[in-house]
């Protein structure tokens, strides 16, 4: 029997959370699982439904975060009430197996199953607080529907943790997203072949807690080293307070080294930044996995993270990748420095990255871990 199963998001931008559903929803084997999903209203991640032939429905609908204008939040919450009994019908009119929600910031795919009473699950891809910089307007409403889900899959156990003392008797699982490895990969790649400059990239949205700025401060004491030839490009720059400060800072400080480049979700134009670049950085404070980690390394770059998040489960130090102590730039610079000492090193380095990404996020073997916990849910329902 193919199982039906709706896909419930709630973000429009194609960052990493939209990205993840992308290729969850490609590592589907489609002779066992039937896709449907849910948008929020019209946004990028259509075209990818659209490239993999997967049906969707716009139903709009909310974070359910706290709003600054109370009037504003009373609307939202509204709306999505009525979303939920929509999507509710949409259910039980499509006969869905499965309510499969892949972004936590929402309680309104939760409810619609709740209503339908069909089992769901909760996939736990972000962190609320320290990634997104918002907090729930009802928490103990979105943590008792959490602690009501199926089942809870967490994409790393530094999220797991984060989620457990509110759901303590929750059954978890913890699964590392995949991803398409055929958009990432680059076998030809060799690092530190431009003896003028060290090209460093960094990648995502510009935000407090990604912490550009210690990347900005890491180029700032190598030259005040006198290393002057290594050049950091951030790709990500929006409008944003967080993004004027970094810019400020890079102006006043005189440091010529740093780019900023707008926003892309162009994969190709991605895959040509980092085929130039020799070292890509992850600096957030609470990444719950990153997929710019792993992009990196399939990407064959040498990757540098902070040991902080989850980001030391993706990156073993001195084997796929370097990590160094956050919130401190020197320390980062240091290991710039380190690795432009030891470039015979840092190939093989960057080579067993890649390999161990190859290994480790293959979108098969992940549909069929998601496809064993549908019939798992089931069963027990």
């Amino acid at each position: 029997m193919i199982l039906k199963v709706c896909y419930f998001s709630c973000t429009t931008d194609l960052s990493g959370t939209d990205r993840s559903l992308i290729d969850l929803l490609f590592s589907l084997d489609r002779n066992e699982v039937e896709p449907f999903v849910i948008l929020p209203r019209h946004c990028p991640i259509e075209d990818e439904l659209q490239k993999l032939r997967i049906p969707y429905n716009i139903i709009p609908h909310y974070f359910s975060t706290k709003g600054a204008n109370t009037l504003k939040s009373v609307i939202k919450y509204l709306i999505n009430w009525g979303s939920a009994f929509a999507i509710s019908l949409f259910v039980r009119r499509n006969h869905i197996d499965i309510m499969h929600i892949n972004c936590f910031l929402s309680d309104v795919g939760m409810m619609a199953a709740k209503y339908s009473k069909i089992p769901y699950i909760c996939h736990l891809r972000e962190l609320v607080q320290e990634d997104h910089g918002m907090d729930f307007a009802n928490p103990e409403k979105q943590y008792r529907l959490l602690r009501q889900a199926d089942l809870a899959i967490a994409i790393s156990d530094f999220v797991y943790q984060k989620y457990l003392w509110v759901a303590p008797n929750q059954k978890f699982e913890t699964i590392f997203d995949a991803v398409n490895i055929c958009n990432y990969l680059n076998e030809q790649m060799t690092i530190f072949n431009d003896r003028k400059f060290i090209n460093v990239l960094m990648v995502g949205r510009i935000a407090p807690g990604k912490r550009q700025m210690e990347a900005v401060q890491a180029i700032e004491y190598l030259n005040l080293k006198g290393i002057k030839n290594v050049k950091l490009k951030i790709v990500g720059a929006e409008e944003s307070d967080y993004c004027n400060e970094v810019k400020s800072y890079v102006s006043s400080h005189k440091i010529t080294q740093v780019e900023f480049i707008p926003f892309i979700n162009d994969k190709q134009v991605l895959r040509d930044f980092r085929a130039k670049s020799d070292i890509n950085l992850i600096c957030s404070r609470a990444e719950a996995m990153g997929r710019v980690t792993i992009e990196s390394q399939l990407a064959g770059c040498l990757t540098i993270g902070a040991n902080a998040g989850a980001t030391p489960e993706l990156i073993r130090h001195g084997e796929t990748g370097l990590l160094y102590e956050l919130g401190k730039p020197k320390d980062l610079a240091n290991k710039i420095i380190y690795a432009m000492e030891h470039v015979g090193k840092m190939r093989k380095i960057a080579k067993q990255g890649q390999e161990y990404a190859k290994k480790t996020y293959d979108c098969h073997a992940y549909g069929q871990k998601i496809l064993d916990i549908y019939h798992q849910v089931l069963q027990q329902k």
